[in-house]
This record gives structure tokens, sequence and C-alpha cells, in this order.
């Protein structure tokens, strides 16, 4: 399985209110975000994008979390390892 590791508060900024001195992060939740991991080339074109699984496992005091991929048995991914 692929651990994808991110800061807890990108993966889910509504539980890092503070982190954020926008008025608009108060209006966000879990149902608001969507997750992928984009592969880019040397010039920043997106070649391949692939969707993540909708519930991050954050760290209960680190901001840490992982989140894995949506369809690993595709194949797809093998190519990038």
């Amino acid at each position: 399985m692929v651990h994808c590791m991110a800061s807890s508060h990108v993966l889910c900024p509504w539980l890092w209110k503070s982190y954020y001195p926008l008025d608009w992060i108060q209006l966000v939740k879990r149902e608001h975000c969507t997750y992928a991991v984009e592969v880019i080339d040397k010039n920043a074109k997106v070649i391949e994008k692939f969707p993540l699984n909708p519930y991050p496992i954050l760290h209960p005091s680190l901001d840490v979390g992982i989140i894995h991929l949506k369809d690993e048995d595709n194949g797809k991914f093998l190519k990038f390892k």
C-alpha cells in the first residue's frame, strides 16, 4: 500500500483554523475536500493524477497525517515507482 505523507493542516484544514487567517476557513468541512497526488514533469506539466481516499489518518498530537491511493490495484501507479 502506498502511503502519502502530508501535514495534517493541509489534509484537514478545518481542524487547524488558527493556521489560516482568512475567514473562509470557518466554512470548510470534510465534505468540501477531495484529495489527489499529481505527478508533474520538470516544466510543472501534470503527466498523471491519482485520486486518494477521502479519509486521511492523522497523528493525534502532531501536525502530520497519511492518506492512501483510492485505487492501487489498477497498475497505473506502478510505472512511477
